[in-house]
């Protein structure tokens, strides 16, 4: 019986950090500013803290009978009559008991959901980063793992264990030295011989894409480096942390209003890339360097760009270097207005960044007006109007929106947009294996905190992102997302 008490404590606690976290998600997804987002965390910890302390006292001094294993042999104490402060600390007993298990129950039931009518596939890979030289693994191009979508991936005890090799390593190195060991980079002609359903049978020339395999030297690039680790944050020494390790996601989306002769273009989008000064400028080369060999038609950039005003001259330099056919496009994030959004907008835009916060911007793509607007809503405004930008177009306007946030999600539904691009959630950052995040910063709590969803007539995805205010990642790595774009709806089973 104690045992069974003890376990009933503990279930208890559980439930209590489950509701915590709950309720910590939604108040952050509403946009309050940062100020009082760290007051109202500040009092939520402290009561994370006091309540179930409190409620344990309750217990062993037998004042709190709903553990009745505790008043076996013993009389029933005095204090329990129905006072309103009894009755609460019962109420909220019996919640904390039934918190965890229906949080459990709903994240299986969410995982094991069908996948969007609109998915086509879902492929994901190591990019480039720590997890290469921990391993020391030198691939073969006929051994290439592709997973399918309807797991996270989860790294090997291996790299669990010996994360901290890597800062031992990378301190022995200076900046711009290349590995003795190469780091294969996936490129088009690799993803086409491994499933070429993943684009159409036809010359994408105009675009940078041949279809035909490259080189296997070629493809195994030998260009990742590490910066020195004094310049890294102490907590990416922390074994295990992957905030390094970054994932490259191919998505294929289907859109009902995208013409065929434009099936097989890609999005490549990045987000929250969080320039704090903690994470070695090297990293975001790497991924500038990632973003270009896949020679993308159209880049997006979501938000959370910068958190300090002296990383802005870095963050535009380094961004700077993208190259897409059809342009750069950005928004801005809650984060960005630390840093000042104004002076972020404008470094941006110098370093060839098309800036569409709050506006529509009208690309034409093969006789095909693409509609790509900005929505930084709740911190900054005004929502753009896409209705403005429509100008007798024979052809419906595909309309794209880039989105901070995945809570706009409901906005880009009424708007009737086709495609939205979100982040902001960080994947949830630090997750529990297979049952997935515990704190996401939006007012839907876990729900889109990661992946592709359908909400007629608009898709949204939302990534990863590529770092953090706080480098740390367990189980959620850095995501680099490609969106593959194909006509029509889902007819048939993937």
């Amino acid at each position: 019986m104690v045992y069974l008490s003890f376990s009933l404590l503990a279930l208890m606690c559980l439930g209590h950090i489950t509701i915590w976290a709950a309720i910590w998600n939604r108040l952050h997804g509403v946009g309050l500013s940062y100020g009082i987002c760290s007051w109202i965390t500040a009092v939520l910890v402290a009561l994370g803290a006091t309540i179930p302390t409190a409620l344990v006292v309750l217990v062993l001094r037998r004042d709190l009978p709903l553990f009745p294993v505790f008043s076996i042999g013993k009389n029933l104490p005095t204090t329990m009559g129905l006072s309103p402060l009894v009755i609460s600390a019962h109420t909220y007993v019996a919640a904390c008991w039934l918190a965890l298990p229906y949080a459990v129950i709903s994240r299986i039931w969410r995982r094991n959901k069908r996948k969007p009518p609109v998915h086509h596939f879902t492929a994901q890979e190591s990019a480039f980063g720590a997890r290469r030289p921990v391993m020391n693994w030198r691939p073969d191009r006929s051994k290439i793992s592709r997973r399918p979508t309807s797991g996270r991936w989860l790294p090997s005890l291996k790299n669990f264990v010996a994360a901290r090799k890597v800062f031992s390593h990378a301190g022995q190195q200076s900046l711009g030295e290349e590995r003795k060991s190469p780091v294969w980079l996936p490129t088009v002609g690799s993803l086409h011989q491994v499933r070429p359903s993943f684009f159409p049978e036809r010359n994408h020339q105009s675009r940078g894409r041949t279809g035909e395999p490259r080189d296997s030297q070629a493809d195994r690039s030998p260009v990742v480096r590490f910066s020195n680790h004094k310049d890294h944050h102490f907590l990416l020494r922390l074994p295990g942390n992957e905030s390094l390790m970054c994932e490259q996601v191919d998505v294929g989306v289907r859109l009902a209003r995208l013409p065929k002769h434009l099936e097989g273009m890609t999005i490549l989008l990045l987000s929250d890339l969080h320039f704090t000064g903690k994470i070695g400028l090297d990293y975001y080369h790497q991924v500038v360097e990632h973003t270009n060999k896949l020679q993308p038609d159209l880049i997006f950039v979501t938000g959370d760009i910068v958190d300090r005003s002296d990383c802005i001259g870095d963050a535009a330099t380094v961004l700077s270097e993208l190259r897409a056919q059809h342009g750069v496009f950005f928004v801005l994030g809650n984060h960005d207005l630390r840093a000042g959004p104004l002076a972020v907008r404008t470094a941006l835009s110098q370093a060839g960044l098309t800036d569409v916060g709050g506006r529509v911007v009208r690309l034409p793509v093969d006789g095909i007006a693409f509609l790509i607007a900005g929505n930084e809503l709740p911190w900054l405004g005004p929502a753009p109007d896409y209705s403005a930008a429509v100008n007798g177009d024979r052809h419906p306007p595909l309309r794209l929106l880039l989105a901070h946030t995945p809570d706009q999600f409901s906005w880009a539904v009424r708007q009737g947009v086709d495609l939205m691009l979100a982040g902001h959630t960080h994947g949830g950052q630090i997750c529990l294996p297979w049952l997935g995040p515990i704190i996401v910063p939006s007012a839907g709590g876990i729900r889109y905190a990661h992946g592709l969803h359908y909400r007629r007539p608009t898709a949204m995805y939302v990534t990863r992102g590529l770092a953090g205010e706080f480098p740390v990642r367990y189980f959620c790595p850095p995501e680099l997302t490609r969106i593959i774009l194909f006509s029509g709806n889902r007819a048939q089973k993937d």
